[in-house]
């Protein structure tokens, strides 16, 4: 008995003695846990549960949890396993260390805020206005302080999530804090801060001002006004105002039974009041149609043209079997146009009345049935009499390039053409006279010679007045891309590759003069002398007139006036478009005019109807001033019945 007593005291003590190394070792281990987190020390975390699922001071199990493990696989180094999330809960080891939860036990863990909006700052323009903030947390979460600029504002229990409404203004308001914290003595807390952004409001000026009746002066009643989009509708006292930020803008007034006015660059600066007003021309309506008629002929045989298509701003008719044609359109001024397969077009201009027909008759000339013939050939090396392809042939202004097998073809109207072959590092023939026939091709083959490389020939001579045989200095010649400028004696030099070359002088108050086919050999100077000539100075002519009201005898300001005239002869025929407007005294004028013929047109002033013809002739001689071209009119009111009272 006292043997197996003896036996057993043994078997205890040995027990004692083998586990008292252990308990040491879990000691040193929390030892260095609190050197290695000073902050952990006396809080919960400060026990062994930390890396065992028990606690073995006190008869807990001695295993260890899964943040143990890791320490233990991790040679005991804290430090080393910072980074893990060794429970699985979402946390890291060191989030759960400062935020004094178990990183070992997936039950334990921080409060986190999940989701807070709005997520960027909002522009805040001093304006006061409500401004909400949302939060989502995890379940651990049960209480959530709202605090703005650093005080607490309001305090929220939830587990889930927390909304927070205030109204603010740049003064009110400068950032908010959403503080979630855990139940329990020494729970964590995160904090979040959202920053408002404060915007200075932007500047705007403005523009202003009154539309009224341009005949009464009588303010109108909503009237539109727009500016780049901005809208204003005028009161009663017809006052409109749009504010609108600064620059220049383009203002455009508007009213039923009005005209519109648009102002241009009307310049808005900050903080002001930009005045524009309005006067709004009321619309004439004259009641009733007026009809154009009249005969569609050819100007050579007079004979009816049948078919003939005729319009006026919109309106068409066909001539009958005739020629006769009839357009029925409202009173006012036109342009009636008349055209037809095989003749030139025509045009003229007609004023329409109210109940009355205006008589057009139109002419129209044939077109000229122009009769042609070809120019074709082929151009080869004059050395191995093989095609050149990609050749350029010239028959004055008409051009064509041969094919791989060196062929061209020029379609001209009949006459005597000059024709140049040129190609590549070939020389340039020489200029071939070509006298075309109608509906027959006339045969022009080239033969062009090679140039040789490094060989230059000299075009030089001098350039003279034509009159005084004077040189003349400072002209410029040109052949091809060459160019040279005369010296003060009025002589040049071009050195240039072996070929044939157009050669042009010119000088500052002289006509230019050219030269063709010049040919240049190798190693030699060919001279090319110019004689320059002043041009003709010619005296042109006017035409003036004034556009008269017959009721006041007063000239009217402001009325548009135009000119269409053809001067010259054969090929130098050209037309001549210019416009004017009447001057204070209804005085209007084209100066510098050629001699020819014109057609001076009247846009009749709004409120008045002609007298005399709206469209007059002129005949114009060299130098001739026409003058006393008068247009008169006469006031619509003259024509309506007083009003009764």
């Amino acid at each position: 008995m006292n043997r197996k007593l003896t036996y057993m005291l043994l078997l205890l003590t040995v027990v004692a003695i083998m586990g008292v190394p252990q308990a040491a070792a879990l000691s040193s281990y929390l030892n260095n846990f609190n050197t290695t987190y000073p902050s952990a020390v006396g809080t919960r975390i400060d026990t062994c549960i930390l890396c065992h699922q028990g606690d073995p001071r006190i008869g807990g199990s001695t295993d260890r949890n899964l943040y143990g493990a890791a320490f233990g696989s991790n040679n005991h180094n804290f430090a080393t396993i910072e980074p893990l999330d060794s429970d699985g809960d979402g946390f890291s080891n060191i989030d759960e260390i400062h935020n004094l939860t178990f990183p070992g036990n997936v039950s334990d863990f921080p409060p986190k805020i999940v989701s807070f909006s709005p997520t960027t700052p909002v522009s805040d323009t001093g304006t006061p206005a409500t401004r909400t903030f949302s939060i989502v947390a995890n379940q651990v979460v049960a209480t959530i302080t709202w605090i703005l600029d650093g005080n607490v504002q309001k305090t929220e229990i939830s587990v889930s999530a927390s909304n927070f409404a205030v109204t603010t203004s740049v003064a009110a308001l400068h950032n908010v804090t959403a503080v979630a914290q855990k139940a329990g003595d020494g729970s964590a807390m995160q904090t979040w801060d959202w920053n408002v952004t404060t915007v200075a409001p932007p500047e705007t000026g403005t523009i202003a001002g009154i539309v009224t009746n341009a005949s009464s002066n009588l303010p109108i009643s909503g009237a539109t006004v727009k500016a780049d989009g901005k809208t204003a509708t005028t009161d009663a006292s017809g006052n409109y105002s749009i504010t609108i930020a600064p620059g220049t803008y383009n203002v455009t007034a508007g009213a039923a039974g009005y005209e519109n006015i648009t102002v241009t660059d009307v310049i808005v600066t900050a903080n002001t009041t930009n005045a524009q007003d309005f006067a709004l021309t009321p619309t004439i309506i004259i009641p009733g149609t007026g009809t154009i008629a009249g005969k569609v002929t050819n100007a050579s045989s007079n004979s009816p043209i049948v078919g003939a298509t005729v319009t006026a701003d919109g309106k068409t008719a066909t001539t009958d079997n005739t020629g006769n044609y009839s357009i029925t359109i409202a009173p006012g001024n036109y342009t009636v146009t008349a055209n037809a397969t095989g003749y030139e077009d025509k045009a003229a201009s007609v004023v329409v009345m109210a109940n009355e027909t205006t008589t057009q008759d139109l002419a129209l000339t044939p077109k000229v049935q122009v009769e042609t013939g070809t120019i074709a050939g082929k151009v080869t090396d004059a050395s191995s009499n093989s095609p050149i392809a990609g050749a350029t042939v010239k028959a004055d202004n008409k051009t064509a390039t041969t094919d791989t097998s060196g062929n061209y073809s020029i379609t001209v109207v009949l006459g005597t053409y000059t024709v140049t072959a040129s190609a590549a590092g070939y020389q340039s023939s020489v200029p071939a006279s070509v006298v075309v026939m109608a509906n027959k091709t006339t045969t022009q083959n080239f033969a062009l010679t090679k140039i040789v490389t490094n060989e230059t020939g000299t075009i030089a001579g001098m350039v003279t007045n034509a009159s005084s045989g004077l040189p003349i200095a400072g002209a410029t010649v040109t052949a091809d891309s060459k160019m040279a400028t005369t010296d003060a004696s009025g002589n040049y030099s071009i050195t240039i590759a072996p070929g044939t070359y157009t050669v042009t002088a010119s000088a500052a108050g002289y006509e230019d003069k050219t030269v063709t086919g010049v040919a240049v050999a190798p190693n030699t100077t060919t001279t090319v002398n110019f004689a320059l000539t002043k041009p003709v100075p010619t005296e042109n002519g006017s035409i003036s007139g004034r556009v008269v009201d017959v009721a006041t005898g007063m000239g009217i300001p402001n009325v548009e006036i135009r000119l269409v005239g053809i001067v010259g002869m054969g090929m130098d025929t050209r037309s001549i478009k210019m416009e004017t407007t009447t001057d204070s005294t209804g005085m209007w004028e084209f100066n510098n005019l050629p001699a020819g013929r014109y057609i001076i047109i009247e846009k009749l002033p709004k409120g008045y109807i002609p007298i005399t013809s709206p469209v007059m002739n002129i005949m114009l001689e060299q130098g001739e001033d026409s003058m006393n071209n008068d247009f008169e009119v006469k006031p619509i009111s003259a024509l309506l019945p007083p009003m009764q009272v």
